[in-house]
């Protein structure tokens, strides 16, 4: 459960791999549970105009009505 760290690793692969969909969600999730909210909801929303048929849509659309 160290978010933070988590969160540094991902940004990292972000950094490489701009558009990898699943570290998107992955950073917008862990945002979530850090409280950043403004953040989540700007790679939660990438994630999904990435990957709109996720089989984890529906749950990513629910957080995001959370957040909102």
């Amino acid at each position: 459960h160290d978010y933070e760290r988590a969160l540094v690793m991902v940004s990292f692969l972000l950094a490489t791999l701009p558009n990898a969909s699943t570290e998107l969600r992955d950073r917008g999730l862990l945002y979530y549970q850090t409280g950043q909210f403004a953040a989540a909801v700007l790679d939660l929303e990438a994630y999904l105009n990435l990957v709109p048929q996720a089989q984890d849509a529906p749950t990513i659309h629910q957080i995001l009505e959370q957040i909102r």
